[in-house]
């Protein structure tokens, strides 16, 4: 049986604000552009760290993915939309730093835009947003 994660969400958020960014990508699927999503990262040279974030964001149903960059380095991302925005609802009282504030501010303003997204997605993804 798993123990529970010690971390709390402003451990986590104080991790994003000095490891972390957040992107909007471009969206492919069989090497064919299908649109932009928004991303957050958390990259570190060392895998267990974020193996713990993972599992902490598991345990809160926010899926999230572990990518080896060349060997090296490791990045944890979390990319799907209502994840992102739950994310980001967490953390955002425990960002300090300008950057990362903007950085909210702009992933916010296009999570939110009218988009080609199916209506009941977008709805799921603004409930999770209200929690």
């Amino acid at each position: 049986m798993k123990r529970k994660s010690r971390l709390q969400w402003r451990d986590v958020g104080r991790w994003w604000d000095t490891e972390g960014s957040g992107n909007i990508g471009v969206n492919r699927y069989h090497g064919k552009i299908k649109g932009r999503v928004a991303r957050v990262n958390i990259s570190q040279k060392e895998y267990e760290p974020l193996r713990i974030i993972g599992d902490f964001l598991t345990e809160r149903n926010i899926f999230s993915r572990i990518y080896s960059l060349g060997g090296q380095v490791y990045s944890l991302q979390v990319f799907r939309q209502e994840d992102v925005y739950r994310f980001l609802r967490y953390v955002e009282p425990y960002v300090m730093t300008r950057n990362h504030k903007d950085t909210i501010r702009t992933l916010r303003e296009f999570l939110n835009r009218p988009s080609r997204v199916k209506w009941k997605r977008r709805q799921t993804a603004l409930r999770a947003i209200a929690l």
